[in-house]
C-alpha cells in the first residue's frame, strides 16, 4: 500500500508537469516549484532518515499532498484556457529589459532602506543582544519590519540586474538579514534572484550551479547560528539542526497524521495577517500566529511545522483546507499568466519571489505570514507606478 501511494504521488506530478509545460511553455510553474523540492527532501528522508535517528516516514500522510496538489493545480486548467488562448508561450523564458529610471531608482532607494534598517538595528540591539527573543521581537515589528519586507524586492532586483556598483547595497542588506537571524528570509530572496536569473538566461542552470547553491545554503545556515550563538558553537550542533530543519515539515506532518492528531483547529490562523488587520480596525484583540503544536520527529527534535498542505489541513480541516488550497492555486496561476502576458521585470520579481515561498512548501505554509500579502501588494503598486505612469510619460515625451 505504501508503494502504491508513493507511485500515485509521482504519477500525479509527472502528468501535471507535462500538462503545465504544454499550457504555459515552462516547467517553472507553481506545482513544479512546490513538488520537486518536496520530492528531494522526502527522498533524503527515505534513504537516510532512519539511520540518522529520525522516525520512519508514514506514507498515508502523503495522501494530504496528493489531494492538496490536485486542488492547488485545478484552477490552472480553466485560467489557461480563458487567458492564454492567443498568447505566444513558445518563446518563454524571454528577455525583459528594465527601464533605466527603475534601475536608478532601485539603486538609490535601496540606500534609504538600508539607513532605516541599520537605525532599527541599533534600536533593537538596545532591547537585547543578537539572537535573543527581545531583539527579534523588537526588530521584527513596527516600521522596520515593513521596510525589511520592501527591501527584499530591491535586494532581489540588484542581484538579477547585477552591476559592480550593486555589490555594496547587496552586502549591506544581506548583513541586516543575517543579524535578524531568520534562515528562510535569507534563503528566499537569494533563491528568487537565482531562479529569475536562470529564467532570463543570465545564469546557466547545471550541476555546477546546484552544487554552489547547496553549498551557499549550508553556509548561510551555519552563519545564522554563528551570529546568534557565537564562535563556541559545536559543529555537530549545526549538523543536527540542519537535518532537523530539513526534515521538520515532512516528518512533522508524518508523525502528526500517524498519531491521528486533531484537524480543523482554527481556519483563521491560516490567514492571520488579514484577520489581524480586521481586528485592529475594529479594535479587538490581535490573534497570535500558530507555533505551539509541537511534534517529535526523533533525534531529540520537536518541530511545529507540517509542510504547506499539512498546515492547511491541520488548521483548516477538510473543507477549509480545500477552499484555501484552491484560492492559493488560483492566485499563483493567475500571477503566472499575468507574468507571461505583461513581460515586466517588476511583475517577474513579484511572481518568482512568491513562487519561492512554494519552494519551501516542504517546510510549512507562509499564508500566515505578512510577507506574502505585503510583498504582493507592493509589487503591484510598484508596477502600476513605473510601468503605467513613468513609462507612459516617457512615451508621451518621445512622441512630442
Amino acid at each position: 500500500m505504501d508503494q502504491l501511494i508513493f507511485f500515485f504521488f509521482l504519477l500525479e506530478i509527472y502528468f501535471i508537469a507535462k500538462i503545465d509545460r504544454m499550457l504555459y511553455g515552462t516547467f517553472f510553474t507553481p506545482v513544479m516549484i512546490l513538488c520537486v523540492p518536496f520530492i528531494i527532501v522526502l527522498s533524503i528522508i527515505l534513504l537516510f532518515g532512519s539511520s540518522m535517528g529520525y522516525k520512519e516516514f508514514y506514507f498515508p500522510s502523503l495522501l494530504i499532498w496528493i489531494f492538496g496538489i490536485f486542488f492547488f493545480w485545478l484552477p490552472s486548467l480553466f485560467f489557461s484556457l480563458v487567458f492564454l488562448k492567443k498568447t505566444n508561450i513558445k518563446n518563454y523564458p524571454y528577455q525583459i529589459m528594465p527601464h533605466k529610471s527603475f534601475d536608478n531608482f532601485s539603486y538609490y532607494f535601496s540606500y534609504i532602506l538600508i539607513l532605516i534598517l541599520f537605525l532599527g538595528l541599533s534600536k533593537s540591539i538596545k532591547q537585547g543582544d543578537l539572537g535573543t527573543e527581545e531583539f527579534e521581537n523588537d526588530f521584527g515589528s513596527g516600521l522596520v519590519a515593513h521596510i525589511s519586507i520592501i527591501s527584499k524586492f530591491f535586494f532581489i532586483y540588484l542581484i538579477v540586474n547585477y552591476k559592480k556598483k550593486n555589490i555594496i547595497p547587496i552586502i549591506l542588506l544581506l548583513t541586516v538579514y543575517f543579524m535578524y537571524g531568520a534562515k528562510s528570509w535569507i534563503l528566499i530572496p537569494l533563491l528568487a534572484a537565482l531562479i529569475i536569473r536562470i529564467i532570463l538566461k543570465k545564469t546557466y542552470f547545471g550541476i555546477s550551479l546546484i552544487i554552489k547553491a547547496v553549498t551557499i545554503a549550508i553556509l548561510i545556515f551555519y552563519l545564522v547560528y554563528y551570529v546568534s550563538i557565537g564562535p563556541d558553537m559545536p559543529i555537530d550542533f549545526i549538523i543536527t539542526h540542519f537535518f532537523s530543519y530539513l526534515f521538520s515539515g515532512v516528518l512533522g506532518l508524518s508523525e502528526y497524521v500517524k498519531a491521528d492528531g486533531i484537524v480543523g483547529i482554527d481556519p483563521y490562523m491560516l490567514i492571520n495577517p488579514i484577520v489581524n488587520l480586521y481586528n485592529k480596525i475594529i479594535g479587538i484583540e490581535i490573534m497570535n500566529t500558530y507555533s505551539n503544536i509541537n511534534t517529535s520527529i526523533g533525534n531529540d527534535a520537536d518541530v511545529n511545522v507540517k509542510t504547506i498542505f499539512g498546515s492547511l489541513y491541520l488548521y483548516g480541516g477538510i473543507f477549509w483546507s480545500i477552499i484555501f488550497t484552491f484560492i492559493l492555486g488560483s492566485v499563483y496561476y493567475l500571477l503566472l499568466i499575468f507574468t507571461i502576458k505583461i513581460k515586466s521585470i517588476i511583475i517577474l520579481i513579484t511572481y518568482f519571489t512568491l513562487l519561492t515561498l512554494l519552494f519551501f512548501g516542504w517546510f510549512d505554509t507562509y499564508t500566515s505570514n505578512l510577507f506574502i500579502y505585503e510583498f504582493f501588494i507592493f509589487g503591484i503598486l510598484l508596477y502600476a507606478f513605473f510601468e503605467l505612469i513613468i513609462a507612459k510619460n516617457n512615451f508621451r515625451q518621445i512622441s512630442k
